[in-house]
């Protein structure tokens, strides 16, 4: 399996020309580290799964029959990847938005992490979306604004061909391809995952780790490409490339270079596009108001913590034995945080267990929750003090004896 972000893999084309752009300010995320409560349950890879999602909570005693808090002082942990390839998008986001509300009135609390399915979505890359999943965000005038985006797009099209000096021409296939592309209920969907949307909003906000007591927990794992980075600095960094891109987008939007709903990848396109054309010209007959437009569009997207392939969300070297560090390795860099332990999800287990590695040092707790594309099962990891246990539906099963402090 590919070891590198879709976005990395593309953006790869555009490196030679990238310049890294000043990062954007964001708002304050929760702490990167909090004190433990006297009970964490660590539930991974969610993708869409309401009725694994649910079992697993109850059967952990986080939620009731009726899908309320009841989990008490306990904290629960989400390692992120609730979007993509599954249906059920809204009520998975609906349930621990509300969860994250109830606990704390009984001393307790929710912590949500991004996963690598989260920052895809927030840079506008919905390939992964399930399609009935974009029907079910669809309402009584989704087809009339599909529509209406297309006439928006096709409108935009016209005017970039011209402005790159081409023939302002857009083929039947092309605007067929789009429709196939943006079914109804896309519109609807980009827009919920916007900056100002329900769970756009909402999403900026979660951090990509969080270091409980003693254990971080990150979606794809804290590996050598991290080392001498704190997890406060990792969270402020991928708080700040996600203002970058929105504030991007925006700038782009009001300069004709892309669409409200243009994903990163589309923005780099553009981007090529323009500096090419501006290559090929007489260099006294570029207007320099358009030079320096085009400056802006340099981006090193590919260094990213959000698209890079070693970074918090891609990185899968702690769950392989291909390119996966030593015991060593994973150990200096539990140490230099101060660990015992991480736990990371982002890597399905083909048995569908948790899974401990590294002299219990990491642990894996993507069991492929979402059984009609990854054939697992929910789980979900119990700490308590020193006491680690792997909770399945209608099974509990104690894991090994878990190393010292460090």
């Amino acid at each position: 399996m590919s070891r590198r972000s879709p976005l990395a893999v593309w953006l790869a084309v555009a490196a030679s020309v990238a310049a890294l752009a000043p990062l954007g300010q964001a708002e304050e995320l929760p702490p990167s580290q909090v004190p433990s409560s006297s009970r964490i349950v660590a539930v991974g890879d969610v993708h869409g799964s309401i009725d694994g999602l649910t079992s697993i909570l109850q059967e952990s005693g986080i939620i009731d029959e009726e899908h309320r808090w009841s989990g008490g002082d306990a904290t629960l942990v989400q390692e992120g990847d609730l979007l993509d390839r599954g249906v059920h998008l809204q009520e998975v986001l609906d349930l621990l938005m509300r969860l994250e509300e109830e606990a704390p009135r009984a001393g307790g609390r929710v912590v949500v992490l991004l996963g690598n399915h989260e920052t895809m979505n927030l840079l506008g890359i919905t390939r992964d979306v399930n399609r009935d999943a974009f029907a079910r965000f669809a309402g009584p005038d989704s087809d009339q604004r599909q529509h209406q985006a297309l006439s928006t797009y096709l409108a935009f099209e016209r005017q970039r061909l011209a402005d790159l000096g081409e023939a302002p021409a857009v083929s039947a296939e092309a605007a067929e391809q789009w429709l196939a592309l943006h079914p109804p209920g896309f519109v609807e969907y980009a827009e919920a995952m916007g900056p100002e949307g329900r769970y756009g909003s909402w999403l900026r906000q979660r951090p990509a780790a969080v270091i409980l007591g003693d254990t971080l927990f990150i979606h794809g794992g804290y590996g050598p490409a991290l080392a001498g980075k704190t997890i406060a600095e990792i969270n402020a960094r991928v708080a700040a490339e996600l203002a970058t891109f929105d504030e991007t987008r925006q700038w782009m939007v009001s300069e004709g270079l892309a669409l409200p709903w243009s994903s990163s990848i589309e923005m780099v396109h553009q981007a090529q596009r323009e500096i090419e054309w501006i290559g090929r010209q007489p260099p006294d007959t570029v207007p320099p108001e358009r030079r320096a437009r085009a400056e802006r569009l340099l981006l090193n997207w590919n260094s990213w913590y959000l698209v890079l392939p070693d970074g918090p969300f891609w990185y899968r070297g702690l769950a392989s034995s291909k390119d996966a560090p030593s015991q060593d390795e994973v150990a200096a860099l539990l140490d230099s945080l101060g660990v015992r332990r991480q736990v990371v999800g982002h890597s399905p287990r083909r048995n569908g267990r948790i899974e401990s590695r590294y002299g219990g040092r990491v642990l894996l707790i993507d069991t492929g929750m979402l059984k009609p594309v990854y054939g697992g099962r929910p789980s979900a990891l119990e700490i308590v003090g020193d006491h680690l246990a792997a909770i399945y539906p209608g099974e509990r099963v104690d894991l090994a004896p878990q190393p010292a402090t460090p």
